[in-house]
């Protein structure tokens, strides 16, 4: 079925919609119930390949991981977040990779319950800010840059324990 998704579309965000359909489908099926088709939106950012938002009966996957890694998403990504779903639906609040997660990765979605993924995140074209202490230089995300800059937070080096200042 994953073939025939991937070759019928060229659009990877419509191959992830049929594929959240089958498997919500295939839920609905194993468990004999009615299980509501979510929202999916394709806005994640940082390296999140995928959240699921329980109580909005919503997932949101990385656009531009998706579009690196459309193979990946269908056989993994997409079932690991509709399975937090499902195990909502069914079992209210439980441990979010717990037994009744791994049970339906397995034997309804016939997939390895793998917590992580192993996307190549080269692709999100990262910008670091170099940032000096007394011993070495650092590499800051610029959500850690914003933060300094506009004096929200400190960070130190665990090394030195100095403060870390932008490099000129």
């Amino acid at each position: 079925m994953q073939n025939a998704l991937t070759s019928s579309t060229a659009d990877p965000q419509s191959a992830v919609l049929l594929c959240v359909d089958k498997h919500i489908a295939k839920a609905s099926s194993y468990f004999d119930y009615p299980l509501r088709k979510p929202q999916v939106t394709f806005r994640a950012s940082g390296t999140r390949a995928g959240t699921a938002f329980l109580h909005q009966n919503r997932v949101n996957f990385h656009r531009i991981l998706l579009q690196h890694n459309l193979h990946t998403y269908l056989s993994d990504v997409v079932p690991h977040e509709i399975a937090h779903l499902v195990v909502h639906s069914l079992f209210g609040r439980v441990q979010p990779h717990g037994r009744e997660w791994k049970l339906v990765m397995q034997s309804v979605f016939g997939c390895r319950p793998s917590v992580t993924h192993t996307l190549d995140l080269s692709v999100l074209e990262r910008k670091t800010w170099d940032y000096q202490c007394a011993c070495t230089t650092h590499q800051l995300t610029t959500r850690r840059h914003n933060a300094i800059q506009q004096k929200k937070r400190i960070y130190r080096c665990q090394r030195c324990e100095n403060i870390l200042t932008v490099s000129p």
